[in-house]
């Protein structure tokens, strides 16, 4: 703890508009926090939250070596060495059908949603330690059921998933807990920045091409999000009661666990087909 007796949090991906904006804010409510508010473009944090007190905002790039080690000596330096809370937060997004993903876009978004979470864990691992901290790793609903036309950004949130689950294993004889947020529908900017690719003329999906600009923007299930403000309190407190594995969180996350784990896959593959309009490929 501080000097005041606060503990650390450190959230990754705190750009206006986004979940890790949220989070930060939700960390610092309770009063129990000082918290490392980080955006590779520190310009893209809310003023309003980065002039909060307790909050220190950091120049922080998953996907770049230096700027994680800059990152973990800056906390280190002032936390005296500990790390309470890390939120792994930043994400992007891949909206195409597997056979028209650029394989470079597609390495873009494991470079962040996964290899970001592991680079950024590793480089804080002996901080977490010495607190007996807790990782946060921010999932998706996406990497549960088979969504079409997200093939590329489900596998990489199914990865971290995955990841996070063995992590807790590795990690509790450390003292650490490794929490996975499955994150479900949240209101936030997420749609605008993902990749979006153009079709070529001979893409079998072309004829769809309208279809699934509209699914990029994230308004098929706008009807359903949930709060980024009330999503981040709820993730906040019941990490703070200690929550460890998987979570459900975010608006369709408990219709989502229980579609998965009762209905036969059949069942749910025929309800994810029949929201595309897609029935055949194309003469």
């Amino acid at each position: 703890m501080s000097k005041s007796g606060k503990k650390f949090a450190l959230i990754t991906g705190c750009s206006e508009g986004g979940i890790g904006a949220s989070l930060a804010l939700a960390y610092l409510e309770t009063g129990r926090y000082h918290v490392f508010v980080t955006a590779r473009n520190t310009s893209k944090i809310p003023q309003s939250l980065a002039a909060l007190q307790d909050a220190t905002v950091l120049a922080l790039d998953v996907t770049s070596k230096e700027s994680i080690a800059a990152a973990v000596d800056a906390v280190s330096t002032f936390s005296s060495g500990r790390l309470d809370v890390l939120v792994n937060n930043s994400g992007s997004g891949l909206t195409a059908a597997a056979l028209d993903s650029d394989i470079d876009a597609a390495k873009a978004v494991f470079e962040v949603n996964f290899f970001g979470v592991l680079a950024t864990t590793q480089a804080f691992a002996s901080l977490l330690v010495k607190a007996k901290g807790v990782v946060v790793n921010n999932s998706s609903g996406s990497a549960e059921i088979n969504e079409l036309y997200m093939g590329i950004y489900s596998a990489s949130k199914a990865s971290v998933t995955q990841l996070g689950e063995v992590m807790r294993l590795e990690m509790k004889p450390l003292g650490v807990r490794v929490v996975s947020v499955v994150t479900g529908v949240v209101a936030s900017n997420f749609h605008d920045k993902q990749h979006f690719p153009e079709l070529s003329a001979s893409s079998y999906y072309k004829p769809i091409w309208e279809f699934l600009k509209e699914r990029a923007t994230g308004k098929h299930v706008e009807k359903d999000a949930m709060n980024a403000d009330e999503y981040a309190r709820k993730v906040v407190r019941r990490v703070e009661h200690g929550a460890n594995g998987k979570i459900y969180v975010g608006g369709l996350a408990y219709l989502l666990k229980w579609v998965v784990w009762w209905l036969p896959s059949a069942i749910v593959d025929r309800i994810v087909l029949d929201r595309s309009p897609l029935t055949s490929a194309p003469v």
